[in-house]
């Protein structure tokens, strides 16, 4: 059975138009019908970090997706608050990505911190991580770069003025990023 046979449901999304759903603990992919099918690099590359979630067990990292859009790009979550808190503005919405397509009829594995948690909100210049190819040695790189970037600590900043919270950040503990 190919990659693309693999059991998932069809949602209609209005106009003729569906997404395939590819269930999955760890990035579960979802594919508009207006991007086609998965080759079978982008395909390993979902495989290959649903295998490395496996192991890690990442406690921070709930709600990973997988979406087939321009590329694969692959989002991890890492603010798990849920609703607006009394005392602040609410949840920054923090996340990982990698995205994996083509940027100037060059291959590449692009990889940022983003601050929302849908897919590829915004192209960071320059990206956190750029790697050229969609080989495995370059999908090793780009998921050895994610792993790394999940073991670094994080704490939030919320700067607050008369116990109103004007603004919030996301800091790495050693200053970098």
């Amino acid at each position: 059975m190919s990659d693309s046979e693999a059991p998932h449901r069809r949602i209609a999304t209005g106009r003729g138009r569906h997404q395939d759903f590819y269930p999955a603990e760890w990035f579960p992919l979802t594919v508009p019908s207006a991007e086609g099918q998965p080759t079978p690099e982008l395909w390993a590359f979902v495989k290959e970090a649903r295998a490395l979630f496996a192991r890690l067990k990442p406690v921070r990292a709930g709600g990973t997706s997988a979406v087939l859009w321009g590329g694969m790009v692959l989002a991890v979550p890492l603010d798990r608050r849920s609703g607006i808190q009394p005392e602040d503005r609410g949840s920054l919405h923090f996340s990982l990505q990698l995205m994996m397509g083509e940027r100037q009829g060059v291959r590449v594995i692009l990889g940022a911190w983003q601050d929302a948690h849908y897919i590829w909100d915004y192209e960071p210049r320059p990206p956190d991580l750029e790697v050229h190819g969609h080989d495995p040695d370059a999908r090793a790189n780009a998921l050895e770069w994610l792993a790394s970037e999940m073991r670094r600590p994080i704490f939030r900043t919320d700067t607050r003025v008369f116990g109103v919270t004007l603004g919030s950040q996301w800091r790495h503990e050693d200053g970098e990023g």
